[in-house]
């Protein structure tokens, strides 16, 4: 994700979700009652208006697919001779931002996994958990953008 074009990518697919959320959470509240109305911290695809395509974990799995891709592209595919690491597993300062922004896409991973884990198992989690890994995956993308390598 060194590049222009890499940061650009991982800019839309952010704008994407970001979007689809503001349109879905419009739509459900508009809706409901007011006063029922909660918001989710992830959507059910419906494709095409029909529930034949509607996969409920989809925008969950497109996170945790668009992750993984990325952590094995920055620490694999991009960097220099193919690997984070010196010999001697210490962490060059060349390769530091590459680090950076394997964190960030491991903690929307886990932010997806965690989501897919409770909503699938109906474990009872303290209200609002999600939402607060949610924030927690952007407040911690804020922090490593605001103190980034160069």
């Amino acid at each position: 994700m060194g590049t222009f074009e890499g940061h650009l990518a991982h800019g839309i697919g952010l704008m994407a979700i970001g979007l689809w959320h503001v349109l879905n959470t419009a739509r459900n509240y508009a809706r409901s009652a007011p006063e029922q109305f909660e918001s989710r911290p992830w959507f059910v695809a419906n494709a095409y208006g029909s529930s034949r395509f509607a996969t409920k974990y989809m925008e969950l799995y497109v996170i945790m697919l668009f992750a993984t891709v990325s952590i094995v592209m920055e620490l694999f595919v991009s960097p220099d001779r193919h690997r984070p690491w010196d010999s001697d597993w210490s962490i060059p300062l060349s390769h530091m931002n590459i680090l950076e922004h394997a964190a960030i896409a491991i903690f929307f991973f886990l932010y997806a996994l965690v989501a897919l884990v409770v909503d699938k198992s109906q474990v009872q989690t303290p209200r609002g958990l999600v939402h607060a890994l949610g924030a927690l995956a952007f407040a911690q993308e804020l922090f490593l953008f605001h103190f980034h390598s160069t």
